[in-house]
């Protein structure tokens, strides 16, 4: 006996490796019959692994035009064969939708919210209701959509803005923004419109500590370029906050950043500088910048300028002290302000 079964049970290990090799041929070759996918092939596929559900789900979806009935029943099959399957789910709610049967609709859309939490089933249920309404579950479809984390959010707020089109500054508070995910993706979709006058208070709530400086350095750049102080200021200062540069309070005086001339961020109220050929600016001893002429530059250039945010009837003193080496007389050096808009201070050779 004891001889029998040693001999037996290799054989049988033998079988099970068998099987399952001829298992991965079949789910080999199901799965390239399903890279190119075609009603015959995704059916072959499925006679080949029929328990695998993402397959009677294709299936399902490739006919949804052609013949409703039948995708009906594949999507349903795909769904008794995997309870969470949400994207066969959402198919079947967009099918009883086509059909006017809206209630079915919404049943299969609000099942595939709850076994994924993934954003294209709280998208889809959220594009449901905006089409069909009501617009308070909307908004509860779209706030769930938009604070899910790790996903491209950007489609479900140009859909909120296309509902809220009256009134796009109250989209931010309607979709209740959470996480600084969901806020930072708001910032990069308001900097992509003509007009954003919620941008500020949005951008006021991204947290420094979520590497989000140079998200708020592009919000304060186009608040400048709008002309649009008391909104970039307090943005600004939040930056500066954790920089250890000088807060702007131009009602105290406070007017000029990096007097010291500290390393620029070259934005914002930093100083700003560009490429001049002949001429190099850079950092000396501490508190000192340096600039050396090689005799080739232009005639004109302008060396630095800086945003200097002031209030109208005050008085405002710029101070300043250099030295200059190999230069004799008149240096043609001199600092200029102007107005445009704002109050630029250039420094100009």
């Amino acid at each position: 006996m004891k001889r029998v079964a040693s001999r037996t049970l290799p054989t049988c290990f033998a079988c099970l490796v068998l099987l399952a090799a001829y298992q991965e041929v079949l789910n080999g070759w199901s799965s390239y019959l399903a890279i190119s996918p075609t009603s015959q092939r995704l059916e072959q596929a499925s006679r080949l692994t029929p328990l695998d559900s993402a397959l009677l789900r294709q299936r399902g979806i490739l006919c949804l035009d052609t013949n409703p009935e039948a995708a009906a029943n594949l999507l349903r099959m795909a769904v008794a064969m995997n309870p969470f399957d949400a994207e066969s789910l959402i198919a079947l709610g967009l099918l009883k939708e086509s059909g006017g049967r809206l209630e079915e609709a919404e049943a299969y859309l609000a099942k595939a919210t709850s076994v994924s939490r993934r954003y294209k089933p709280k998208w889809a249920l959220a594009f449901f209701y905006a089409r069909q309404g009501p617009l308070d579950k909307f908004w509860n479809s779209a706030s769930s959509a938009a604070n899910t984390e790790g996903a491209d959010v950007q489609s479900v707020f140009t859909l909120a803005h296309e509902v809220l089109n009256g009134d796009p500054d109250k989209v931010g508070s309607l979709l209740k923004l959470q996480s600084q995910q969901s806020l930072k993706s708001y910032v990069e979709f308001l900097l992509k419109q003509e007009s954003a006058s919620s941008l500020f208070q949005i951008a006021l709530r991204l947290d420094i500590a979520q590497q989000s400086e140079p998200l708020i350095l592009t919000v304060v750049d186009r608040l400048i370029a709008e002309n649009k102080p008391e909104e970039a200021i307090p943005l600004w200062n939040k930056l500066a906050a954790t920089s250890g540069k000088h807060q702007l309070m131009p009602a105290k005086g406070q007017s000029l950043t990096n007097g010291k001339f500290r390393a620029s961020v070259n934005r914002g109220f930093d100083w700003l500088h560009t490429e001049n050929q002949g001429v190099d600016v850079y950092a000396a001893a501490p508190e000192n910048l340096r600039i050396e002429f090689s005799g080739h530059q232009s005639e004109s250039v302008t060396l630095l300028s800086q945003f200097v945010p002031v209030l109208p009837d005050r008085p405002y003193r710029l101070s300043y002290t250099y030295s200059t080496l190999g230069l004799n007389g008149l240096t043609g050096l001199y600092w200029q302000a102007f107005h445009s808009g704002w109050r630029p201070l250039i420094l100009e050779f």
